[in-house]
Formats: structure tokens, sequence, C-alpha cells
């Protein structure tokens, strides 16, 4: 996505490449199953709270993109109940609380409820999701299964990277 920045510093306009939201809250999802903190899961409800002005779709499976490419883990063993129920109040007023206004509402409760019912949605994964995880894993990238739309991203970097330690990995 490209956007036209007309007056920065009396400079002449410029283009700046910019991720697409469905992508930049992809990689916020990807942010909290891979670390699970309080301001992760301040990023995912809020996210949950505009949902409505984006794609669905592209936001699941940019997730699940930046899943596959970048988790220390297999995907398919996230257990988001799990990194849902260890925030507490007490981890949210120690790391996330020093972040936020004093006067800022943050009901703890409706935040894991919000981000619970959307990660869910975005990790039930439909066919081709899952044929792409499985493939993924098993050493066969196939980035068309997720977007069909888009063919420069079977020549992307991480994700050759990534399979190619999969394979050292295996040996």
């Amino acid at each position: 996505m490209r956007r036209s920045i007309n007056k920065l510093f009396d400079l002449e306009p410029q283009e700046v490449v910019i991720l697409a939201p469905e992508e930049l809250y992809g990689s916020k999802i990807k942010a909290f199953v891979e670390r699970g903190h309080s301001r992760d899961l301040f990023d995912i409800h809020l996210l949950s709270s505009s949902l409505g002005k984006l794609d669905f779709k592209i936001l699941k499976r940019a997730s699940i993109f930046y899943c596959s490419l970048e988790l220390k883990s297999d995907l398919r063993d996230v257990n988001i109940k799990h990194l849902i129920d260890i925030i507490d109040e007490k981890r949210i007023k120690r790391e996330l609380r020093p972040l936020l206004r004093r006067e800022f509402p943050f009901d703890v409760i409706e935040a894991k409820r919000s981000a619970s019912s959307m990660l869910f949605d975005v990790f039930d994964l439909d066919e081709e999701e899952r044929e792409y995880v499985d493939s993924f894993y098993s050493m066969r990238y196939r980035p068309e299964l997720l977007f069909p739309e888009n063919p420069l991203l079977k020549y992307h970097s991480a994700a050759e990277w990534r399979i190619n330690y999969f394979k050292k990995r295996n040996r």
C-alpha cells in the first residue's frame, strides 16, 4: 500500500510504502501468540473493537502467515486459552498500567473476553489455511494457499530462511 505525504518539512511530496492495516494487525496477533504480554492483550483488545473496518479474511491469513514465519514453536500447538488465562490483574498492573494514562479505563475481563473470541476465530483454520500450515511445517512453502492473488510471496526471504532452518534441524 502506498500513501502520499504532501508536506513534510517543506520537502517535495513523497510516496512511502506502508503496511495494510490487516498486515500490521496480523503482526500484532503474532506478537501476542509469541510473547503473551499484557500490552499485547491490550493491542488485541483494541483490534477486536475495530474489526468491522478490516477485511477479516486478510487479517486472519496475515496472522497465520506471520506466525508460521516467526514463531519459535509450531503454530498448530498454540494454546489461546492458556495465553489469555495467564494474564491476570497483577501482570496488568506490573506490565501495562505504567504505560497507560492514569485515567484510561481498562477492563481486564472484557479485554480477555474480546481478545479470546477474536483469536479463536483467527486460529479456526479453514481447509486452505490448514493445508498451508501443514505444508509449511512439512517444509513445503505454499503461499498461494493463503494469498493466491500475490505471486511474489513465493519469493519471500523469511519464508525461504525458515524452510531451510526446518530442513537443517531435521537432518
